[in-house]
């Protein structure tokens, strides 16, 4: 029996050493490669794929945008481990056409991407792959929900089709000249699994990877991403795998070429494997540089604002919030700021470094101001604080936040007023807004500072569908951060807590 062995990464988010340049981490492309080289040993054939988000997401891709580097791109180590096909993510288009355009055009084979037209480079809608008797046809689709994300001059001349009527397009064309017809989506699926049917997010759109396995009886694998979540498994006659994120887990599948069936599949962690010292020593130098400018100091605060618990912080509240609000409206002047707390944050130590907002804001998000009435800002309280309910008689965060994916980043705290909440087993009551002491003023107009994230994704929070956009800043959120610390000294922080939740 001769053995393929297919490879799946996806959203590796610009890493590649086993740190996220805070603490060292089991993950990265440098452990890739090493789990790669040891696990196809004994194969006669490999496929490497990856399902995109590459350019975007840590501090050294922070650190290469910044400072304009192409020489070397993460891309190289694309090349060293030996990729076979790349699909695009949302987050390749954050820091423009350009600069995509110089870091994809370095790989060395096909980037595969049938349904966004007017790229300005090459990408192949799909690509046959043969090895003997057997050829697998590998198309790449990326989700078609960017332009609700991305800033307009990111995407300039850009369509972005529908992914189900793309493969739709070229299906007929696949199965004449493949065995086995591979989807390298980078994107999700909408509905449980096992069923594909129902539902388990808001039907935007945004992922259609059950919608696919439903159309079409022709596709043996979905690879998958975006979700960030951890799949290996097999519905209606589908293998349907999503590696997780950062390269700490890869897709393993094991086709026998003769037969030309799937033998097995199943998700690989990186843990036990050490990293590949010619990834290593390729980014020596890289890696130096960024780790001297992120051990930049900015200046000093009057306290330590540290995060040990992002949970707690978000239930309890936090002076590093009131810290985001400051700098938000030292920006722009507003009234309200509505605040995420990520998975990431750290919060600050008395000397802030580059490194340390880095990693507490990793979204080059930009900020839109709003016009909001108080009425309107009780109601994205509620929607914020569905959040939270009740299990066993005590506060706990509800499991649409946890499963199918972790969607923390989809819960809002709020600057610049006071406000109560009240979790109970039916609904969350939201009592005592305050404006400087004041109840908040239900007809009043406010104005309100939110991420363009959250402006331009009203499913989660439908009340910003009848607000006024006021104006967006011109730079993005950690830009805002970073001069917002660089412009003085000393920084005194507000060390109050603006809301309380209970039981």
């Amino acid at each position: 029996m001769k053995i393929l062995k297919l490879f799946q990464t996806s959203d590796i988010h610009g890493n590649i050493f086993p740190t996220n340049y805070v603490e060292a981490r089991n993950h990265g492309l440098a452990k890739v490669s090493t789990l790669i080289k040891t696990n196809s040993k004994d194969s006669d054939h490999t496929l490497i794929l990856d399902s995109g988000d590459v350019l975007q997401g840590n501090s050294l891709a922070f650190y290469t945008e910044k400072h304009k580097v192409t020489e070397p791109s993460i891309i190289d180590a694309f090349n060293l481990i030996g990729y076979d096909g790349i699909t695009l993510g949302n987050h390749e288009f954050n820091y423009g056409l350009d600069y995509l355009t110089k870091h994809y055009t370095k790989f060395n084979n096909p980037v595969l991407c049938a349904n966004i037209t007017g790229l300005p480079f090459e990408a192949k809608p799909y690509q046959l792959y043969t090895y003997d008797d057997l050829t697998i046809a590998v198309i790449g689709l990326t989700t078609n929900f960017i332009p609700n994300w991305e800033q307009p001059a990111n995407i300039e001349g850009l369509e972005f089709k529908c992914p189900v009527e793309t493969y739709k397009l070229y299906e007929q064309e696949m199965t004449n000249k493949a065995d086995i017809i591979i989807v390298n989506y980078h994107g999700g699926f909408e509905c449980d699994i096992e069923t594909a049917q129902t539902l388990t997010e808001p039907d935007t759109k945004e992922n259609v990877g059950s919608h696919l396995i439903n159309s079409f009886s022709s596709i043996d694998i979905m690879l998958t991403g975006h979700q960030h979540r951890t799949i290996a498994t097999k519905t209606k006659g589908v293998v349907c795998m999503q590696p997780g994120c950062n390269g700490g887990q890869v897709s393993e599948i094991t086709i026998d070429v003769e037969s030309k069936k799937i033998v097995d599949y199943k998700l690989t962690s990186v843990q036990n494997f050490e990293p590949d010292t010619e990834i290593l020593d390729y980014f020596n130098s890289l890696n130096q540089d960024c780790n001297k400018y992120l051990d930049t100091t900015l200046c000093k605060l009057d306290k330590d604002i540290s995060v040990t618990d992002v949970s707690s912080a978000r239930l309890n509240g936090h002076p590093f919030l009131s810290f985001l609000g400051q700098a938000f409206t030292s920006y722009m002047e507003a009234d309200f700021v509505a605040l995420s707390l990520f998975d990431t944050a750290i919060g600050f130590k008395e000397d802030v470094t580059i490194r340390q907002v880095n990693q507490n804001y990793p979204f080059p998000n930009t900020i839109m101001k709003i016009e909001i009435t108080g009425s309107q800002m009780i109601e994205a309280i509620k929607q914020a604080c569905f959040y939270y309910t009740l299990k066993d008689g005590e506060i706990d965060i509800h499991r649409s936040y946890i499963s199918p994916k972790l969607k923390h980043y989809n819960y809002d705290m709020y600057y610049g007023l006071e406000y109560r909440v009240q979790v109970t087993d039916t609904e969350n009551i939201v009592t005592d807004v305050k404006v400087k002491g004041n109840d908040i003023a239900l007809d009043k107009t406010y104005t309100m500072l939110v991420s363009n994230y959250r402006y331009n994704n009203r499913g989660d929070y439908p009340v910003y569908n009848d607000v006024k956009l006021l104006s967006e800043s011109q730079d993005d959120a950690i830009e805002i951060l970073l001069n917002y610390l660089s412009n003085s000294d000393t920084i005194t922080i507000e060390d109050t807590i603006n809301y309380t939740i209970t039981k």
